[in-house]
C-alpha cells in the first residue's frame, strides 16, 4: 500500500528539514511548488472596478483636455 503525505509551508528552511528527514528514512520524495500570485493593492482593485463601471471614452481632437480636467477638479 502506498501512503501519500502533502506538506505545505512558506518556510523553505522547515521544508528542507522535513525533506532531509524523509530522505534519512529512505522515503521517496517529490517536490512541487506553486508560484505566488501577485497581490493587487486595494487601490488597484478599486481603480479596475471604476474602469469597468465607467469605461474610458475617447476625447475628440478639438477638445482641450486641460479645460475638462479643470472643470472636474472644481
Amino acid at each position: 500500500m502506498t501512503y501519500i503525505m502533502t506538506i505545505q509551508t512558506d518556510d523553505a528552511a522547515h521544508f528542507e528539514k522535513i525533506k532531509k528527514l524523509a530522505q534519512k528514512l529512505g522515503v521517496a520524495t517529490t517536490e512541487e511548488s506553486e508560484k505566488e500570485k501577485p497581490v493587487m493593492s486595494k487601490a488597484a482593485q478599486e481603480f479596475i472596478a471604476l474602469q469597468q463601471k465607467y469605461p474610458p471614452k475617447k476625447v475628440a481632437r478639438g477638445i482641450d483636455i486641460n479645460t475638462i480636467i479643470d472643470e472636474v477638479n472644481l
